[in-house]
């Protein structure tokens, strides 16, 4: 599998490069009504409403630094339709915001042993943990938040001034 890396704080992660869309700087993003604690807000992108979830803030280690390696990770978050680009939808796309979003790599899929389950719950919904000198993550994009309410907070930032849409 081609992977990315990046980092929340001192912490790395792997994610499946067939989700990513695009990788963009860190902007400004408008406000987010009734997000969670982790989503910093909404991104414009090409059109669509796209909800930002700050890894850090996810993880536990506070907000991402402003760096010029911190971007905005756009990912397709509906799986079979990975890697069709141009015919997203708001609520299909979910904006991943990481620190030294730097490299990506090809790494095993199943190396026989190599990656071992999460070491607690709060670590479960994140994905398997590659041991080794750096130990990494991979991140299950599914697990991060509900399809659900990537529709809803999207509808909400759509809406004119706050109303319902």
């Amino acid at each position: 599998m081609l992977a990315l890396r990046f980092h929340a704080r001192d912490l790395r992660y792997l994610l499946d490069a067939r989700r990513v869309v695009e990788i963009v700087p860190q902007v400004e993003l408008r406000p987010a009504p009734g997000a969670p604690e982790a989503v910093v807000g909404v991104l414009d992108y090409r059109g669509l409403i796209v909800p930002v979830l700050d890894l850090c803030r996810y993880v536990g280690k506070g907000e991402c630094a402003k760096r010029l390696s911190s971007r905005i990770i756009v990912l397709d978050v509906s799986l079979p339709q990975a890697g069709r680009h141009g015919d997203h939808a708001s609520g299909t796309l979910l904006g991943l915001l990481a620190e030294r979003v730097l490299e990506v790599e090809r790494v095993d899929e199943a190396p026989d042993g190599a990656w071992e389950p999460p070491v607690d719950e709060a670590h479960e919904a994140l994905g398997e943990i590659r041991p080794g000198e750096v130990t990494e993550q991979l991140v299950r994009i599914e697990a991060l938040i509900e399809p659900g309410l990537l529709h809803e907070l999207a509808r909400a930032a759509a809406a004119p001034d706050g109303a319902e849409a």
